[in-house]
């Protein structure tokens, strides 16, 4: 399974809908064999909705822990996933607050800095 690309598809994602569309759709291309790789208390639902992306990102760091390489590997590309998912669900949510996020306060602050020094 390629991994490419599934980062770029989360930061199109302008809805949180369409972040958990991009979830479902990274599922789909695992087959059963990688999914059985990971720990039984890891394996994803079937079907994704909103509220299962960041506790399924959290459970996923969480257990990673020790496991043997190819466990680790898999773990690990499942984690990251699915915590960029619940980063962009974040970065989502504070946008249509009109928040400004915690990267734009620092890339501003660094601008300011950078233009007074």
């Amino acid at each position: 399974m390629l991994d490419g690309g599934w980062q770029g598809h989360l930061n199109e994602a302008a809805t949180q809908r369409d972040v958990v569309c991009v979830c479902n759709q990274f599922l789909t291309m695992w087959s059963a064999a990688e999914l059985a790789e990971l720990p039984e208390s890891c394996r994803p639902k079937a079907v994704m909705d909103l509220a299962d992306v960041n506790p399924y990102a959290v459970k996923l760091v969480l257990e990673l822990g020790d496991r043997d390489s190819t466990t680790a590997r898999t773990m690990h590309r499942m984690s990251t996933f699915f915590t960029k998912a619940a980063l962009r669900l974040a970065e989502i949510a504070t946008a249509s607050r009109g928040e400004v996020s915690h990267d734009d306060q620092l890339h501003t602050a660094f601008l300011t800095r950078k233009t007074t020094g």
